[in-house]
This record gives C-alpha cells, structure tokens and sequence, in this order.
C-alpha cells in the first residue's frame, strides 16, 4: 500500500528513525519536477530509482567512485 499526499513548498514529511523529507523547490508550471531534502541518520540509506536509465547509472557510477549523494 502506498501513502499519496499532496504537499506544498516548505512543507515536511517525518518518517520514523529520524528521517525527514523537505519540500524545498517546485519546479516551472507543469515540469513535473520538485527537489526534495532528505535528513536521515548516517546509517540509514537513502537510494533513488530513475526512470531515466542514464540518471541511475550516473547515480550508481558516483557510489562507485565513493560519492555519496
């Protein structure tokens, strides 16, 4: 089951162990895009999955080489 919620510039998410989720910019009218901030303790991992193969590998490569995102 998932959770949709329709959230605003500014606006929070909280998650248990510690893990925050930041609204922090919406993009142009109609881009689809929003930028989110993640805290989150160092132990827990935080992985992305782009429907853009070219974006998930350059995520991947980046791990790779010891650069973590």
């Amino acid at each position: 089951m998932a959770l949709k919620l329709t959230i605003g510039k500014g606006d929070k998410i909280i998650m248990s162990d510690g893990v925050v989720i930041d609204l922090i910019h919406i993009g142009a009218k109609n881009s689809g895009q929003v930028t989110l901030a993640f805290e989150a303790p160092q132990e827990i991992r935080i992985n992305a999955i782009f429907q853009d193969s070219r974006k998930q590998f350059k995520r991947l490569k980046g791990e790779r080489d010891g650069n973590r995102h």
